[in-house]
């Protein structure tokens, strides 16, 4: 009873539920830290630093609000600094609007820089033979 109950039920979750549930979130919160060693222009001695310890922090930021349906809007705020003396690098804001089912990028909804091809992911079931614009 319970087998057929499965059988019946498969195409419901492979054509109605899988859908709708296979899209990238909008309400995304996530810290990156990536640490590691290199050289850089300092403008302020207008020479060559480095090598030296270097730290970049990503801040990505869901924006609901700015999303919909079909897509999902990401504010990437990116800082770059010398962990000796914590002076900043460079740091960027990033707006991301992309399909939340293909992750190619839209057009549309605060988006800066315009974007274009994949930008923060692959669509879902990504194939290995196949080219992707990144």
């Amino acid at each position: 009873m319970v087998g057929l109950e499965l059988i019946f039920l498969a195409p419901l979750l492979r054509w109605y539920s899988y859908p709708r549930v296979a899209k990238a979130p909008t309400d995304v919160s996530n810290i990156s830290i990536s640490d590691g060693t290199g050289s850089y222009f300092s403008a302020r001695t207008l020479q060559l630093v480095g090598p030296v310890p270097l730290r970049n922090v990503s801040v990505a930021k869901g924006e609901p609000k700015a999303s919909n349906h079909d897509v999902a809007v990401i504010s990437i705020f990116t800082r770059t600094y010398n962990v000796q003396t914590a002076g900043d690098i460079d740091y960027t804001q990033d707006i991301y609007a992309m399909d939340r089912v293909s992750g190619y990028a839209v057009h549309c909804c605060g988006e800066r820089p315009r974007h274009v091809g994949l930008t923060l992911k692959f669509p879902f079931g990504t194939e290995k033979t196949k080219t992707y614009q990144f």
